[in-house]
Parts: C-alpha cells; sequence; structure tokens
C-alpha cells in the first residue's frame, strides 16, 4: 500500500465511500432518512497511515456544525487535518424560550440577546479560523463558508411553505410559529473588530427555501462579513426585503446595505448572486410602499450597479425590487463595458421602488375587483386568561381597539394573529389581475437591459425575468422573460440534437421570448437581434418560451398555485451528473476519530488537494481555475429537490445555459463537493445528506 501512487489510493476509497446521492447547493434540505454512517470507513483508516490519510480527506472535507459545537470541532481538527477542509457549514444556535414566549412576539431585550449570541457565535468562527492561519499560512486558499440563517431549540417552524393565514390552517394553538420573529432583524454587533481571513474563497449566506418564514439577519450582516473576507471570488446572499407591516424598517434597511457596499472592495471577486426576497403581493389592488422619495431613483439599485461594474465579474445573478439604475447609470445610456461578464441574470419582482407596478391588468380585462381595503387596526393587548387558557391560542383574536397602536416596540404586547399579519403582507384578499407589461414602467427597463447586454462581448447567456400570478395562459409559462443564449462548442458534438448537454444551449444564437401579449418595437428587438453579430455570424434564431420548452423535450409548464413556476424554465438547466457525489460530514459522525484525535502528520502529499482534469471546450475562457471548478458544477447543486412542490421563490435554479461549452460534464470531484452544502435536521443534531434530483424524500 506504501508504494501505491496518491491518486490510486484517492481511487480506491472512492468506491468504499457510501454511495451518496447528487449534491445540493441548498444548506437547509431536510432528510427523511439518516446519512451515510462515515462510521464504516473507520476499519479501512487503521491498515495504513496512508489509508487513514485518504480517508480523512473525504470525512473531514465537508463539515456541518452547530455553534454550540463550535469547540468540539475545534479540538477535532488537529494540524494535519485542517488542510482536508474545504466546505465548512455554520448554523447559529439563539437562546430558548418558554412556552409563554411562544405565542407572542419577541421583545426588544429577547432581540438584543439574540443580537449578542448571533454576535459571538460569529466572532468565535472568525477567531478559530484566524487562529488556525496564523498557525500554518500555507493552508490552502479553498475554504467555502456557508453561514445558515440562525434558529433556536425552542423555534417550532410551521410545516410547510405555505404559511398559515386562515384560522382551519392551524390545529396546534401553542405556538405562534414564525410569527414569534417575524419582524426581528438580527444586528451583527462589533463588526470592525473580526479579524479578517484569507483562506476564504466563497460565501455563502443563503435563505430555507422550504419554509415560507425563518429568522431573518439585517442585510448588512453578509457584506459586514464579506469585508473581513478579502479573498472570497463567490459572494451569495439571500436577506430578507419582505418587511410590509414596518415599511420604516424596510427603507432602511436598503438604505444600510447599499451604503456599506458603495465602501466593499474585494479584488478577486467573479460571482455574486444577490437575492432581496420579497414574498409576492396576493393582493394586486394593494398600492406598494414607496422606497424612496418621490422623484428620487433607488439607491439599493444604482449601488449594485456600481458594485458590479467595479468587479471583474464572470457571473451576475440579481433578484429583487430594482429600477432600471440597476442596469443604467443615472443620466446616460448604458455604454459601460462588462468585458467578463459571461453569465447574467436579473429576476425582477412586479413592484417597483417608486410604490408602483411593472405589470397592469389586461386592457380587455378590467379587474372586477373591490377597491383596495383600508389597513387593518392593529389590536389592543387582552390579558392573557380570555385569549390564551392554558397557553391555548384562540382562532378568532378579539377585535381591534381603535385607540390602540403597536410600533416594534412594543409588538410583544399584541395578540398575534395569522390573519391579521396576512393582511400586513397583502396576501389577503386574493386579488390576482395584473398580466400585461407597464409600458410606463417596463419598456424601459428592457430597453435598458438590452443596452447593457450590447456591452458584454464574453456573454454566454442572459436572462431578464418577472415572475407574474397570472392563468390567462391555461398550462402555458407563467413568466414574463427575454433571455440570450450565445452558441455552445460542444453543440456541434451532438448532431442528433444540435444542444450541449450540460447547458442546453445550440449551435447559433438564440433569442428566447414569452412577452405576455405585448409586442416590442423593431427598435428594441433589433438591439437583441444584433448581440454578438460579429463574433457569432450564425443566423439568430428567435422563439417563444413554450416553442423553447418543446424543442428541448420538456413542454410547457403547467401553472398552478400547488407548483408555481421559477423565475425561469426548468428546461434550462444542464441535466445531472449521476457520477457527481460528495460525502458531508456531521459532528456525530466524526465520533470515531475524537478519542484519536493527534498531531501525527502524513506526508505533505496526502493533504494535497487532487483535482481532475477537465476537458475543455472550445469556447474555453482562460479564469481562476478554482473560481472555474466552482463554477462548473453540475445541476445538482443548483435544483431545490425538497418535496413535489418546487419552493415559491426558488432563484438557485433558474441559472440558464450553464458552463456547457467549458466542460462535457467531467466536474472536479473536490471543487463541485464544494458547491453542496446540505441537509439539515431539526433537532440539535445535524445531517449532512443530499438528495437525487427525483424529490424522492
Amino acid at each position: 500500500m506504501d508504494t501505491l501512487p496518491h491518486e490510486v489510493i484517492e481511487h480506491i476509497i472512492s468506491f468504499l465511500v457510501p454511495n451518496l446521492v447528487e449534491p445540493l447547493r441548498e444548506p437547509y434540505e431536510k432528510a427523511s432518512k439518516p446519512s451515510p454512517n462515515i462510521r464504516l470507513l473507520t476499519p479501512v483508516a487503521t491498515t495504513s497511515s496512508r489509508l487513514a490519510a485518504a480517508v480523512e480527506r473525504w470525512t473531514f472535507r465537508h463539515i456541518r456544525i452547530n455553534s454550540d459545537e463550535l469547540s468540539e470541532f475545534a479540538k477535532l481538527f488537529t494540524p494535519s487535518r485542517r488542510a482536508s477542509l474545504t466546505n465548512l457549514t455554520y448554523t447559529i444556535i439563539l437562546p430558548s424560550y418558554d412556552e409563554d414566549a411562544a405565542i407572542r412576539a419577541e421583545s426588544p431585550e429577547e432581540r438584543a440577546a439574540n443580537d449578542e449570541a448571533y454576535t459571538r457565535a460569529i466572532h468565535a468562527l472568525f477567531n478559530l479560523l484566524s487562529d488556525w492561519e496564523k498557525e500554518d499560512p500555507n493552508l490552502p486558499r479553498r475554504l467555502s463558508l456557508d453561514i445558515n440563517h440562525p434558529e433556536s431549540p425552542s423555534d417550532r417552524p410551521w410545516p410547510s411553505k405555505y404559511a398559515p393565514w386562515n384560522a382551519n390552517s392551524v390545529t396546534d394553538w401553542s405556538t405562534i410559529h414564525e410569527g414569534r420573529y417575524l419582524h426581528s432583524y438580527i444586528s451583527l454587533n462589533r463588526p470592525e473588530t473580526l479579524p479578517v481571513l484569507q483562506r476564504v474563497t466563497r460565501l455563502n449566506m443563503l435563505r430555507p427555501e422550504e419554509r415560507y418564514a425563518y429568522r431573518n439577519t439585517r442585510p448588512t450582516v453578509p457584506v459586514f462579513l464579506a469585508m473581513k473576507l478579502p479573498s472570497i471570488e463567490e459572494f451569495n446572499f439571500s436577506v430578507d426585503d419582505d418587511e410590509k407591516r414596518f415599511p420604516q424598517i424596510r427603507r432602511q434597511n436598503r438604505e444600510d446595505i447599499a451604503n456599506l457596499l458603495q465602501g466593499l472592495s474585494l479584488p478577486s471577486l467573479k460571482r455574486i448572486d444577490f437575492d432581496f426576497t420579497l414574498r409576492r403581493f396576493r393582493d394586486e389592488a394593494a398600492t406598494p410602499p414607496a422606497l424612496h422619495e418621490q422623484g428620487a431613483t433607488d439607491l439599493l439599485s444604482s449601488t449594485i450597479h456600481n458594485f458590479a461594474l467595479s468587479h471583474n465579474l464572470m457571473d451576475l445573478t440579481l433578484t429583487g425590487v430594482f429600477d432600471i439604475t440597476l442596469i443604467r447609470p443615472l443620466g446616460s445610456m448604458s455604454t459601460t463595458r462588462w468585458p467578463n461578464l459571461q453569465f447574467f441574470d436579473i429576476h425582477l419582482h412586479i413592484n417597483t421602488p417608486a410604490g408602483g407596478w411593472y405589470f397592469v391588468a389586461p386592457s380587455a380585462q378590467a379587474p372586477a375587483y373591490a377597491p383596495p381595503m383600508a389597513p387593518m387596526a392593529p389590536m389592543a393587548y387582552a390579558p392573557p386568561i380570555p385569549m390564551a387558557v392554558n397557553n391555548i391560542i384562540q382562532a378568532i383574536p378579539p377585535a381591534a381597539a381603535e385607540d390602540a397602536q403597536f410600533d416594534h416596540s412594543n409588538l410583544h404586547d399584541e395578540i398575534f394573529s395569522f390573519i391579521q399579519e396576512a393582511r400586513y403582507s397583502h396576501l389577503t384578499p386574493v386579488r390576482v389581475f395584473r398580466g400585461t407589461i407597464n409600458t410606463t414602467t417596463m419598456v424601459p427597463f428592457v430597453n435598458a437591459y438590452a443596452d447593457a447586454l450590447t456591452q458584454m462581448p464574453s456573454l454566454k447567456s442572459s436572462m431578464l425575468g418577472c415572475q407574474i400570478e397570472d392563468d390567462t395562459y391555461d398550462g402555458e409559462p407563467g413568466w414574463f422573460t427575454f433571455a440570450y443564449f450565445a452558441p455552445c462548442g460542444n453543440a456541434k458534438k451532438n448532431p442528433s440534437t444540435k444542444v450541449c448537454p450540460n447547458c442546453r444551449r445550440g449551435t447559433t444564437r438564440e433569442l428566447v421570448t414569452w412577452l405576455l401579449g405585448w409586442t416590442p418595437s423593431e427598435a428594441l428587438m433589433d438591439k437583441f437581434r444584433s448581440l454578438q453579430a460579429d463574433t457569432h455570424p450564425e443566423p439568430l434564431i428567435e422563439k417563444d418560451m413554450a416553442t423553447y420548452l418543446r424543442d428541448r423535450g420538456m413542454g410547457p409548464e403547467p401553472h398552478r398555485e400547488e407548483t408555481r413556476p421559477l423565475h425561469g424554465p426548468m428546461a434550462l438547466l444542464p441535466p445531472a451528473d449521476p457520477d457527481d457525489i460528495t460525502t458531508l460530514t456531521t459532528m456525530d459522525d466524526l465520533d470515531p476519530w475524537v478519542a484519536g484525535a493527534d498531531d501525527s502528520d502524513y506526508d505533505d502529499e496526502d493533504h494535497e488537494s487532487h483535482e481532475h482534469d477537465e476537458e475543455e471546450g472550445e469556447d474555453e475562457v482562460d479564469v481562476n481555475d478554482e473560481a472555474q471548478e466552482w463554477h462548473e458544477a453540475t445541476a445538482g447543486h443548483y435544483i431545490h429537490a425538497g418535496d413535489e412542490n418546487e419552493g415559491d421563490e426558488a432563484h438557485e435554479a433558474n441559472h440558464i445555459g450553464y458552463d456547457g461549452d467549458e466542460s462535457e460534464g467531467d466536474n472536479d470531484n473536490e471543487n463541485s463537493d464544494d458547491g453542496g452544502s446540505d441537509g439539515e435536521s431539526e433537532d440539535g443534531g445535524v445531517e449532512l445528506l443530499n438528495f437525487p434530483l427525483n424529490g424522492a424524500l
């Protein structure tokens, strides 16, 4: 065994690792089955020091821990093991609370305690990783850090991604589920005292797709952390932009993150995915809140534009409520070059930051709805005995008192009501009718988008998409879309389909649209038709989205409330590679190593990262190797595979035309694994488990 090459030993171990399924990028997926037991490899590790080193590289590659496990994690990761760690998923545990607190919103004191608990957990993690770097300056710079939304052991999440917005939905009234922290935003205190970490090259702070609500951090938290990670090449976050009851909090959150982004500089940054999550209005007769002063433009949109331009990005994905300054500089046409941008997606919500809408009712169909209802008055506090007998909340709240006022500081004194919160969130009454573009707001945005694409010479795919709640086109796509695809070099290797199996792009330029009955001007269409005509002289093919899906063997996606379509078509995703597997480990799995943890080092070659060569496509662009390997993850990293219904706003699954001409699917095992941060158990223990794309949980 001692004479075998390092690569052969790694290959042997790959056959002994339990047969896991395709990795997912989602860090919150829950498992219905226990994860494969890494203890099965313990006997192998005892037969040879070189086999032990190889087993540990598999075992310690992807680790998921809670913040209360950090001390055990630190003891287990001796210096000889730290180089094996490529992905760390960290969930911060907040203080517990009692049954009485479970039926009311958090008080200011409880919010402050959560802020401090979160702050200490972040500081503890950063201090530990900083100590590692000081002890061994030669640790490889390839650590992916996933920080989940925090949670308390006392939290009892609603067991569905659809909220209980009527009394008949709820059978257990001993808790208000996510209602306790629906309007709480956790702050990171003393961010300036965090140490700088050079080893981290990717930061993910994503939201749980399978939940309706979750504990939120302030949107500034991911940016504060990124300021301490100068080596990151990929920066992805999902932050809440959905505070409808207290709009001043939402406006302040947007302003704060915009101001912070203005001072953020990340020289190595190549890819960003910023998701400002807004839950869809179900009452489209309501007036959205204005997020900036009248006559001004949206500070967040213009700041993101400037931030993206100031970095040498290859991949840019943005989701949220934005205005035209997201893609067009103030007072000018978009003539700024984006020389290296290859993938550019915008998932736009249907309302504007100015308090308007990008979509209106179809002209031939006036909405037969009542005028918008007046805001619901807050309910006065009532003594707990009539309303909460034995900690059981009554389904029907008491009548609202006209003179009672509740704000963010005394929300804990209010009797919580799902029905009332639904009204604040514009989820009831259900009045959905906006299915045609508003030419005043949407047409200028599309024009600016077309202008921006003309300044992207390296572009491979791009999509402007807007999901709508409209059943006018029964059984057909329910989103507004402009999508452009450059030719893929690998498509020529499939003469029968002329489609690359990895990215689903073809041999010629394609323009795919779904315009909901709108006819653009010829001048606008000519901007799209001229894209890359000088570098790709093949004729441009124009298709509507339904035709495109059928050509790819998918057919039109049904538009049903139970399985609402995503921002973009699932058919635009590459197929999964069944050979792409990863090993994911929890602290419980590592028990066999705890007792025997020591500082013994193996040969240096045993701790070097082993990377498989990839076949380069005809359109290969020379970029940083490690970043490119992350970028070439298979579709399994991006498809939400929870229950049989897709998540409401799953944005990872929509990355169109991804990476086909750079690889034929022979992904690097180690670095494609870096994209997978995975399952979550509901109790204190955690499970790192991936799921097959058939959604069988």
